[in-house]
């Protein structure tokens, strides 16, 4: 169906209430909530876990899958989502397999400032990753 004909039938699995709008087909990666079809029960765990750590619970969400799955889209997604919060990326790439704790260096970078924030057994521990 193209986009100039009619609309999806409500309740479609998969329209996710998207009538119009670039193709899925369109090589640009969806980035926000609304682009992403097929994804409503892992959205709904983000809008979970954001909700329960605006109310002053911890808790992490794994995202993990074979290559282009859209967990990069998932997660930008997610980051939107996360509206007040600081969003900390950091990418896995094979020659730093061997590197223990690249990622984590990769994350605490932009935030190694803030390290006095933090409990101080595990300010230590960070700051011990330069």
């Amino acid at each position: 169906m193209s986009a100039s004909g009619p609309p999806p039938p409500d309740g479609s699995s998969w329209s996710h209430g998207r009538t119009r709008g670039p193709g899925l087909a369109s090589g640009e990666t969806p980035k926000s909530p609304a682009a992403l079809v097929g994804r409503d029960r892992e959205l709904a765990r983000v809008r979970e876990l954001l909700e329960a750590v605006r109310g002053g619970l911890t808790g992490a969400l794994v995202v993990e899958g074979e290559a282009g799955i859209g967990k990069t889209s998932l997660l930008a997604a997610a980051e939107e989502l996360a509206e007040g919060f600081t969003c900390l990326w950091a990418r896995g790439v094979e020659s730093e397999a061997a590197l223990g704790h690249a990622a984590l260096l990769e994350l605490i970078t932009p935030v190694r400032d803030r390290l006095a924030d933090v409990p101080e057994a595990q300010a230590e521990a960070l700051a011990a990753t330069r």
